[in-house]
């Protein structure tokens, strides 16, 4: 089954953002503060559809890990098992979390070391965050130079004095990723990775005397629960629900 890759990796972020308990309009909002940023620096076409990327897979660490430090790592490497993404989104979701003055994590990457989409998506994530355009400019203008890129915080004022239509959520459709990704093997790595947390084998093989395998059930309980209203957000992806069933988790 070969999908769109805007539908099955954009299910595959959506379901991680599900599981942290971000509303699916903040993915929104970090996708389209990534694009006016992104352009405002005039950063390259290759680089825009990175960005775009690493910001509806930024959570996908979740399915790995419940310690929030070792996320982005963690979702890195699991956007690496992705067939046929560009490399620089993995670099991406890793080094979202560094900050400009070296106290971020996981790398203490500083100033210069931090490419610029990480340093755009970190922007772009904490307004999405903020409650209100007034929070966002406090919260950016406060920690320029110490969280944020001065020349990120720059470009976030130019938007917000002119709230220049530069981007909005509805002409994002020129960052299409890549063309075509296999459904398959973005379930196959959503087992994989919970497989690995619970170190157990699959939900077949449950038994109640296993507290491993318990646990792993719930979550996975838990996971088509979360699924079913995140599928149907995807009418091409609808097909794949049996994939999330009782019989084939």
């Amino acid at each position: 089954m070969s999908l769109l890759v805007g539908e099955a990796l954009s299910f595959f972020g959506a379901l991680a953002d599900s599981v942290a308990g971000v509303e699916p309009e903040q993915t929104g909002r970090v996708r389209m503060m990534c694009a006016t940023l992104g352009r405002l620096l005039e950063l390259p076409g290759a680089q825009l559809r990175v960005l775009d990327a690493a910001a509806v897979l930024r959570n996908a660490g979740i399915f790995a890990t419940a310690v929030d430090y070792e996320r982005p790592a963690s979702g890195a490497r699991i956007c690496e098992k992705f067939s046929g993404l560009p490399p620089g989104i993995s670099d991406t979701v890793r080094w979202q979390c560094e900050f400009w003055d070296g106290m971020g994590y996981p790398d203490r990457l500083r100033a210069a070391e931090i490419p610029r989409t990480c340093r755009v998506l970190l922007a772009a994530c904490r307004y999405a965050a903020c409650t209100s355009e007034e929070q966002a400019h406090a919260v950016l203008t406060g920690q320029s130079g110490r969280m944020f890129a001065p020349d990120t915080t720059a470009a976030f004022l130019t938007w917000y004095y002119t709230r220049s239509a530069i981007a909005t959520s509805s002409d994002l459709s020129d960052l299409e990723w890549i063309e075509t990704v296999d459904a398959q093997n973005v379930l196959a790595v959503l087992r994989t990775e919970l497989g690995a947390r619970f170190r157990t084998r699959t939900a077949q093989n449950v038994r109640a005397s296993d507290a491993w395998d318990v646990e792993l059930a719930a979550v996975l309980y838990n996971l088509r629960q979360q699924a079913v209203p995140v599928l149907d957000r995807f009418e091409t992806l609808r097909p794949v629900s049996r994939l999330l069933s009782e019989e084939d988790a």
